[in-house]
């Protein structure tokens, strides 16, 4: 009973992600048979998520069918009684926890063996999102791994006597009708030279 207990526990509080909350002085019929402390079962609840993980730490087979390979690489397979169960009740269809109803096993022991299997190379696993090529189109609502996007192109640099200051009275051919022109101003040109100095030093 302590483990179904800790088992539904792990459900209840790990894998719906809800933050669990306790009343004090609510009682449950099973209180006065079995008492358990808020932090031992937090407890229990996080050593079962960690040897889920450590397994195969990825929850994706945790909600798909149990769809076992028709050949595998091995010579020879060594099996527990509730992996082979899973082998053989799993039709391609059932979920891990369709399959603990089938076989009457508890839900988290049919998660583990599952998780356990797909290590061993005995399942059929998802396969990885696709890998965008960096500067590639990416079509709109297409699923993106992360990483898949290349990373940016860096920014180029500002080399030093680059910068140009105009004659009096001209300007860069470039330069939009709105911004004002270099007037030959010291000031002005002592400005600039200020300004290039410190955009130079930034970079």
């Amino acid at each position: 009973m302590l483990s179904t207990v800790l088992d539904a526990a792990y459900f209840l509080l790990q894998a719906t992600g809800h933050r669990p909350r306790f009343r004090r002085g609510e009682l449950h019929w099973l209180g006065p048979q079995w008492y358990f402390d808020a932090t031992g079962l937090l407890r229990e609840c996080e050593r079962r998520k960690a040897q889920l993980e450590q397994t195969w730490p990825s929850a994706e087979l945790d909600t798909l069918p149990v769809v076992p390979l028709g050949r595998i690489s091995a010579q020879r397979v060594v099996l527990s009684s509730l992996q082979w169960e899973v082998l053989v009740g799993a039709d391609s269809t059932a979920t891990p926890a369709d399959l603990a109803r089938k076989l009457g096993r508890p839900a988290y022991s049919v998660l583990l063996a599952v998780r356990q299997l797909a290590a061993s190379g005995l399942l059929r696993v998802p396969e990885p999102g696709p890998v965008v090529a960096p500067g590639a189109p990416v079509a709109p609502g297409a699923p993106v791994t992360p990483g898949a996007l290349g990373a940016p192109e860096p920014l180029p640099r500002r080399t030093r006597g680059a910068t140009e200051i105009p004659a009096a009275g001209t300007g860069s051919p470039e330069t939009p009708e709105w911004l004002p022109r270099a007037n030959g101003d010291p000031a002005d040109v002592n400005l600039l030279i200020r300004l290039r100095n410190a955009l130079e030093a930034m970079t």
